[in-house]
C-alpha cells in the first residue's frame, strides 16, 4: 500500500513539474495536483476542537482528569478564556465513552434563568443517553419516569433525531423544577447502570442569576456523595475562586483545583509542524516560533493565527505569512474587543488601557494614578471589576491584560511602554 501511494505521489510530482514548465499555474493548483487532485482542508480550527481531534500537548492534563474520573474526584478546571478547556473536556469524555462511561456535558454560558439551567441539564442528559444504543436501551425507561421533563425526539431527514425537552408540569416553580432535574440525574448516577462523568462548562455563569445562592445550594446538595466525577470548568477565575474557597459558600473545598497552563513552546512548534504537514504545507522553525511568540503561547491564538497562515500561504509558511496571518487575526477579533469595552465604564476602560500601555508593577501607586488621572479609590473599584471579569491579572510581577492579543490591540490604539 505504501509503495502504491509512493508511486501515485511520484506521478503527481512528475505531472506537476511538466505543467509548471508548460503553463503559468498557481501554486495552490500545483499543490492540488501533488495531493492527487484533492484540496487539503485547513488543519486548524478557530472553534473548540472536535472530540477526536489532535491536541497540542495536554497529555498530563488528560491523564490527571482521567484519574479523577476513575476515582470519582471532582475537579475545578480553570484558565483564561479560550484556553482549550472545552476541547480538553470533549477529548476526555470521548475517551471515557470508549471505556463505557455515560458522559454528560452542560454549558452554562449565557444562562438567564433557573429554568434555563434545568432545561439545559435535562437536554444534555438525554443527549448523552441517546448517543449510544446500549445506554438508550437501559436509560429510556428511566427517562420516561422523570419528574421534571419529558423527552421529545424529532426525526430528521438523515435518519437521526433532534432532542428537545418540555416540562412535565407547566406551572412548576423554576427552583422546584431544577431540584427535580438534579434528583433525576442523581437517581441515574446511583442506578449503577454505567459509570458516569459530568462536565459543567462555564460554571461561574450561574452567579449572574438573582437566585444564584439557591442554585448553588441545590446543585451542591444533589451531587454531594454521588459516585461520579464532576468537572466544574470556567474562565472567570476570580469568581470561581470565591465560589470554591469561601467557607460560607456551598461548594467550599468540594473540588480539586486544576489550572490549565499556556502551551510550552517546544511542544507547540512540534504541533504546528505536524499539523501544517497534514495540510500539505511546510512551516519553517523560525516562522513557527514567531507564530507562537505572537500568540503568547495562548492555545486559541495559536490555532487562529495558524489557520490564517494556512489560508494565506501556498506550499511554505514563512515569517511573512505569519505576519499577514497575525494582522488578519487581530482584525477578526476587533469586534469582540470593542464589544468588551462597550460593557465597561469609562473609568474601567481607562484602567484597562493604562494596564495594557504601561504594564505597571503597582496599580495603586502614585505614578500609575497620575498617568491616568484617577484617584486611588476609583482605580481600586475599576481594578476589582476588571479582575472579576478576568480582564486583568498580576503576572510575573506586573499587571497585564489577560488576553495577549487584546493587550496588543489596546497598545496599538493608545501607544506606550511599561512604567
Amino acid at each position: 500500500m505504501r509503495a502504491r501511494h509512493a508511486g501515485v505521489a511520484e506521478q503527481g510530482r512528475a505531472v506537476a513539474g511538466a505543467c509548471n514548465r508548460a503553463l503559468p499555474m498557481t501554486e495552490s493548483l500545483l499543490q492540488m495536483i501533488r495531493n492527487g487532485g484533492s484540496v487539503m482542508p485547513n488543519p486548524f480550527r478557530k472553534e473548540a476542537l472536535e472530540p477526536g481531534a489532535v491536541l497540542c500537548n495536554r497529555v498530563e492534563e488528560l491523564r490527571r482528569l482521567k484519574d479523577a474520573a476513575e476515582s470519582g474526584e471532582n475537579v475545578l478546571l480553570h484558565s483564561p478564556r479560550r484556553y482549550g478547556k472545552t476541547s480538553l473536556c470533549r477529548r476526555l469524555q470521548h475517551d471515557l465513552q470508549d471505556d463505557g462511561y455515560a458522559c454528560v456535558s452542560t454549558d452554562f454560558f449565557g444562562v438567564d434563568s433557573v429554568e434555563e439551567i434545568a432545561r439545559r441539564l435535562a437536554r444534555s442528559v438525554a443527549m448523552a443517553i441517546h448517543s449510544r444504543q446500549s445506554l438508550w436501551d437501559k436509560g429510556r425507561r428511566w427517562l420516561s419516569a422523570w419528574k421534571s421533563f419529558r423527552i421529545i425526539l424529532s426525526p430528521k431527514s438523515d435518519g437521526s433525531f433532534d432532542i428537545s425537552v418540555e416540562k412535565v408540569r407547566l406551572s412548576i416553580d423554576p427552583r422546584t423544577l431544577l431540584d427535580d432535574m438534579l434528583q433525576d440525574l442523581a437517581e441515574f448516577v446511583r442506578g449503577g447502570h454505567f459509570p458516569c462523568h459530568v462536565v459543567f462548562d462555564e460554571f461561574q455563569e450561574i452567579t449572574r442569576l438573582r437566585e444564584a445562592a439557591v442554585v448553588e445550594g441545590l446543585i451542591r446538595g444533589a451531587i454531594q456523595g454521588l459516585p461520579c466525577s464532576f468537572i466544574f470548568a470556567g474562565s472567570r477565575r476570580g469568581i470561581l475562586k470565591v465560589m470554591f474557597q469561601d467557607k460560607t459558600r456551598p461548594f467550599f473545598q468540594s473540588a480539586t483545583p486544576m489550572q490549565l497552563p499556556s502551551l510550552p513552546t517546544a511542544e507547540a512548534v512540534a504541533y504546528l509542524t505536524d499539523q501544517f504537514g497534514r495540510g500539505g504545507r511546510e512551516i519553517s522553525p523560525e516562522a513557527a516560533e514567531l507564530l507562537i511568540q505572537k500568540a503568547s503561547n495562548h492555545p486559541y491564538y495559536i490555532q487562529h493565527i495558524a489557520s490564517d497562515a494556512y489560508a494565506v500561504s501556498e506550499s511554505t509558511v514563512g515569517v511573512d505569512e505569519v505576519d499577514k496571518a497575525y494582522a488578519l487575526t487581530v482584525q477578526a477579533c476587533v469586534p469582540l474587543f470593542e464589544a468588551t469595552l462597550t460593557g465597561l465604564t469609562p473609568q474601567q476602560i481607562g484602567v484597562l488601557r493604562a494596564v495594557a500601555r504601561h504594564q505597571p508593577d503597582e496599580i495603586l501607586g502614585r505614578q500609575f494614578s497620575q498617568s491616568i488621572g484617577l484617584q486611588p479609590s476609583s482605580i481600586t473599584y475599576a481594578k476589582n471589576k476588571l479582575v472579576e471579569e478576568d480582564l486583568v491579572e498580576q503576572r510575573d510581577g506586573r499587571w497585564r491584560v489577560v488576553d495577549p492579543v487584546f493587550e496588543d490591540w489596546l497598545q496599538r490604539e493608545s501607544g506606550g511602554s511599561p512604567l
